[in-house]
């Protein structure tokens, strides 16, 4: 076996067992009701009054006497799938857990009515993984979605076992050195250093301590910018008093630009400023792709209040336009788009990670140009149709919101959306 990341494989994922669960199925009523009053209950109970959350322990949520009495009297569930008052608190503490600690998008995402866990290291969905002892069940009961029964451990084994099975195994890894003790003493494995290609430049900075989980969150940094042009780095030197400052980028590609460009990256990446990309207006510049497509917008509105009347195309009059003509591919994808903001928004905002905003405007470009473009080749596509006005209401509430949405975003993102381009 020949292993990627292996230091993180070998040693951080081993950490719990691989597991091969029994197939499960939808839970009945009956089945799902202690879920059911748990999430409920749950939902009114708060933090240090009801229950303890305990950051240090790895979250460990445990109940108050005051959450123990509640839970008592709340008329919790009797019949056959009902337990003990020691099980239930255990079931209240995990629909707790799913409440107060995971947050959607963010620790598990909901897909064709499924939890699908998302790997907080890696920020990657995880389908065919689930919590035990419960936990998953409390997750689909917060979400309203269908409780499936707990499923049965067929076989697990651990990492270190499963991998000594093979009669040859190595892997590669850029930080493995600092464990080959530990990769040493379990998988009888040595770990050898090869050289780079280039010397390295790297510089190691000293470590830096955070009194509380808080202060650390928010000390986030951000990497150092190189700046390109012409496709060659821009050479800065103290000594030969060279550099480039962030005055210089702002007069020669403008503010907005400046801003969208920074932010359009994640905190931990190393980034290039193409000051020549910065001012190119294509689609591989996203300030510009995100500006056209909200000019654009403005135009259909323009257009079409010259064709109309300036009240049938404001935000108001088109709020309780008739949307179910829109059925087109193109439509129902911007749709889906537009509907995703506010999730996304609130997400963005917990995490601190205002690059999944500028993701989005892009990505909400994208569909509209794409459905701009198809109306160019379809004429039952365009905005406006003639002898058609609630056809016409329906596409211009749709070009309304994305603007809306255009709009909000970057104005969270601090840039300001321009009404023309020419």
């Amino acid at each position: 076996a020949l292993v990627d990341e292996a230091d993180n494989i070998f040693i951080d994922e081993a950490r719990t067992p691989l597991v091969i669960s029994m197939g499960s199925r939808p839970a009945t009523e009956e089945e799902a009701v202690v879920y059911k009053w748990a999430d409920a209950l749950a939902k009114e109970m708060q933090r240090d009054q009801h229950f303890i959350l305990d950051e240090k322990k790895q979250q460990k949520v445990e109940l108050t006497e005051e959450g123990r009495t509640q839970a008592r009297y709340s008329e919790p569930p009797t019949g056959a799938h009902s337990h003990a008052m020691d099980k239930l608190h255990e079931h209240l503490e995990r629909a707790i857990h799913a409440n107060h600690r995971f947050r959607l998008d963010q620790h598990y995402m909901v897909h064709e009515d499924k939890i699908v866990i998302i790997d907080e290291s890696t920020g990657r969905p995880m389908p065919d993984r689930q919590w035990n002892d419960g936990l998953h069940q409390a997750v689909e009961a917060k979400e309203g979605i269908t409780i499936t029964l707990k499923s049965d451990h067929a076989a697990q084994v651990t990492y270190q076992s499963f991998f000594k099975q093979y009669t040859k195994l190595a892997g590669m890894s850029g930080t493995a050195v600092q464990n080959y003790w530990e990769l040493r003493r379990v998988y009888k494995l040595w770990v050898v250093c090869l050289p780079t290609n280039r010397p390295g430049c790297r510089e190691v900075m000293p470590d830096r301590v955070f009194p509380t989980e808080r202060v650390k969150f928010e000390a986030v940094l951000c990497q150092i910018v190189h700046i390109m042009r012409g496709g060659e780095p821009v050479r800065m030197s103290k000594r030969a008093g060279t550099y480039v400052t962030l005055r210089d980028l702002l007069e020669e590609v403008g503010r907005d630009a400046v801003r969208f460009t920074m932010l359009y990256r994640k905190a931990d990446a190393q980034m290039e400023f193409d000051l020549d990309q910065a001012i190119a207006r294509t689609r591989e510049n996203p300030s510009f792709y995100v500006q056209y497509a909200h000019a654009r917008c403005r135009s259909v509105l323009r257009g079409a209040a010259e064709a109309m009347t300036a009240a049938a195309v404001t935000d108001a009059a088109l709020a309780d336009a008739d949307l179910t003509s829109l059925v087109a591919e193109a439509e129902m994808a911007l749709i889906r788009r537009l509907a995703a903001w506010p999730r996304l928004l609130e997400a963005a905002a917990l995490a601190r990670e205002p690059h999944r905003i500028a993701f989005f405007l892009y990505d909400l470009a994208g569909d509209f140009h794409m459905l701009w473009n198809r109306g160019k080749e379809d004429a039952t596509l365009r905005f406006l149709q003639a002898g058609k006005p609630d056809e016409t209401r329906a596409r211009l509430a749709l070009v309304a919101a994305t603007a809306i949405v255009i709009r909000s975003g970057l104005r969270v993102l601090g840039c300001e959306p321009v009404e023309e381009m020419r």
